[in-house]
């Protein structure tokens, strides 16, 4: 039996009687004779089984009942007459929601008739107590801005509002997710890494907010990075229905240290409202499908008298790539060329920590490319079947889409890979906007992550605390109104550390350490809070950022009130940097753990002094620390009488305390993996207080 690709959900339940008139062109495919028919309907809500349900019109029985069992509504024993044109009088006792359909009436005989009409519009539903609309938020992995043509299906609606400046606040998986949660950035809701997932405040959050509006919420995917924390699986504030990765699992990637990395495709274990359910490599397996298939059945039993909330979050496109089976020679044909900025030098100066980077492999990099944009496929697919389950339930034209990713991806682009710089192709991201009131096409305003949440908590209509987010709604672009002035740059913080006992940051490895920077509709400026070093780049005349303009003669005025802007979005923050030497000789110490704590002993970072002795920490809420130093090669051994000169100035304009030339007295020093003689007057920490600098 044939099923419509357009179904009708409704409650029958009370006595509330709606009349729809319906004319629909009907095309034959058979002429046969007049003959009892059945007209398929999938889906129907459960309870409504056994039900009246009137259907009139030229040709058709009255008083059919509903037969069908679980979800499927089968209405039968319907007499048909051919005809190329029907008009149908149906009633249901509760005035529910019918949405756009397209019907499939097919004969025993296996003869069809299919109507022309796809988007027949029916009467809305009466009596509702849904006015708020639906959301369904969807947030890729690592997928780049530049990256949408390598989903057909998403890409080729015409009902998309498209934001052409959209960024992410940190290009890194779980600071990235915190700030979009919390419509917070980083230093305030406190997840600057992909290590602190834990220290997010789950009490508000962008699901807390909607399900105190009266939302039916529900997360499948990726949550935070490391999630649940500890060995006892918990459900997050807020979620009616949660099922998240368990964190990279035994049988995931290793790391060179053999460490399980990423959340892979296949083989995942995962927790769904708090029971730990594993999954292998079967094909309704893989996670994309898997988390997919969560989502729709939600939309499909949700109460159709509440808004739903889904939060639909798939590893794809996530190096190492596994696409399913189904697409492992897709995007054979889609171009990926080379930009001109791939395995390129900075034309006038790069930072240091550049200075090691490598050429990578081309091939290796298309490889990878090529990779991503076949587990794009199944996403793609996954998305589209979201349009038909929300358009079957009737909640599609009161629904908001929203498309979007937790960061960007470089494919050796300055001759990097990963995320966590502040160049363009890890901070530009997608992102696309359907529903009520929204105008297609393109966007120009600056957007960033921390808007998301402030925008969604305003088309909800939710209660918000008072001067929670850092984020403003973009709701007045989408609907055209443009009642508030949009902001003139996005703030950005990038994080990349070398491994070993400092790498705070996690993700890719480098001596880039931590940065500022801010984006503006033309420029973009960059400070990195190890080295003070910075850099400037006009995004209209070089979009590839291959000419560092920051110590350019004519660029000197911009850069300093880009830095002045940027130093005001970041007011109230402490940056913490020094440089280790030792006291006998003046010379720099390389390779020392600089270790910060609160005032109370919580650790914040590891970080390790570079090979001229230099350190930093940011971004901090100004307040009590306490730093030790330690030589990672002596475990728990802290090196003492470590004296500073504190100064209450300002360090690349960010407000805070300065810790310089913290001098080591030791009477011998090997550089990498040396005994340390005993130090003399050795004490395990240090306090400092810190407060805004002038």
């Amino acid at each position: 039996m044939q099923q419509v690709s357009r179904v009708w959900r409704g409650r029958f339940r009370t006595v509330l009687l709606l009349l729809v008139v319906i004319t629909a062109v009907l095309v034959p495919t058979d002429q046969a004779a007049a003959s009892p028919s059945v007209m398929t309907v999938a889906r129907l809500k459960a309870g409504g089984i056994g039900i009246p349900v009137t259907i009139r019109g030229s040709g058709f029985a009255v008083g059919v009942t509903v037969t069908s069992v679980d979800y499927d509504l089968h209405v039968t024993n319907v007499g048909f007459v051919n005809s190329t044109t029907l008009t149908m009088v149906m009633s249901s006792d509760d005035g529910a929601a019918l949405g756009a359909r397209k019907l499939r009436i097919t004969n025993p005989d296996a003869s069809t008739v299919t109507c022309a009409c796809v988007n027949l519009v029916w009467a809305y539903k009466l009596g509702t107590t849904q006015t708020r609309p639906n959301i369904v938020l969807i947030n890729t992995d690592d997928q780049r801005g530049d990256s949408m043509a390598q989903l057909p299906l998403i890409n080729e609606r015409t009902d998309w509002a498209r934001f052409t400046n959209s960024f992410v606040h940190e290009p890194q998986c779980c600071p990235s997710r915190a700030t979009l949660f919390t419509g917070q950035y980083v230093f305030r809701n406190q997840v600057t890494t992909l290590r602190e997932g834990e220290r997010l405040n789950e009490t508000t959050t962008l699901a807390t907010m909607l399900h105190g509006a009266g939302y039916q919420t529900q997360l499948t995917g990726k949550y935070l990075n490391g999630y649940p924390f500890s060995p006892t699986p918990y459900t997050p504030p807020g979620w009616d229905d949660f099922r998240a990765f368990h964190g990279p699992n035994p049988d995931a990637p290793k790391d060179a240290k053999g460490v399980a990395i990423g959340y892979p495709y296949i083989n995942t274990d995962s927790i769904e409202n708090r029971v730990v359910t594993k999954y292998r490599d079967a094909p309704q397996d893989y996670t994309t499908d898997r988390w997919a298939s969560l989502a729709r059945n939600f939309m499909r039993k949700a109460d159709p008298n509440r808004p739903i909330f889904t939060y639909f979050a798939p590893v794809a496109p996530h190096f190492t790539v596994r696409p399913a089976d189904r697409h492992r020679t897709s995007c054979a044909t889609t171009p990926l060329p080379s930009p001109a900025n791939f395995n390129a030098f900075d034309k006038i100066s790069e930072p240091g920590w550049m200075a090691d980077d490598k050429a990578v492999s081309i091939s290796e990099m298309h490889k990878q490319r090529l990779g991503t944009c076949q587990t794009l496929q199944a996403v793609d697919e996954a998305v589209d079947s979201f349009f038909t389950e929300l358009a079957a339930s009737g909640r599609l034209d009161n629904t908001y889409v929203i498309f979007t990713s937790d960061n960007g991806y470089t494919f050796g682009e300055h001759r990097l890979t990963g995320k966590g710089n502040l160049y363009e192709e890890s901070v530009r991201v997608p992102l696309l906007v359907r529903g009520p009131g929204v105008n297609p096409g393109a966007l120009t305003r600056l957007t960033s992550n921390v808007d998301l949440t402030p925008t969604l908590t305003q088309i909800a209509g939710a209660s918000v605390p008072m001067g929670f987010f850092n984020g403003q709604s973009f709701l007045d672009d989408l609907n055209g109104t443009n009642t508030v002035a949009n902001p003139k740059q996005v703030l950005l913080f990038g994080c990349r550390t070398r491994s070993g006992p400092a790498d705070f940051c996690g993700g890719p490895v480098d001596l880039m350490g931590e940065a500022w920077g801010i984006r503006t509709d033309t420029y973009k400026y960059i400070e990195y809070a190890q080295t003070g070093e910075t850099q400037l780049f006009n995004e209209v005349l070089d979009p590839f950022e291959l000419s560092n303009r920051t110590d350019v003669p004519a660029f000197s005025a911009t850069k300093t009130e880009l830095a002045r802007r940027l130093h005001a979005m970041v007011a109230g923050t402490a940056t913490l940097s020094g440089r280790v030497t030792d006291k006998a000789t003046g010379l720099p110490i390389p390779q020392i753990v600089v270790h910060v704590e609160t005032a109370s002993g919580t650790f914040i970072r590891d970080m390790m002094t570079d090979k001229n002795g230099r350190w930093a920490a940011l971004p901090l809420v100004i307040g009590s620390y306490r730093i030790r130093f330690d030589d990672p090669y002596t475990p728990n051994q802290w090196l003492g009488n470590a004296s500073t000169a504190a100064t209450s100035t300002a360090i690349s304009g960010v407000s805070g305390t300065t810790i310089v030339d913290a001098a080591l007295v030791r009477t011998a020093y090997a550089p990498v993996g040396g005994a340390l003689a005993p130090a003399v007057d050795r004490i395990p920490q240090i306090f400092y207080d810190y407060a805004p600098g002038p």
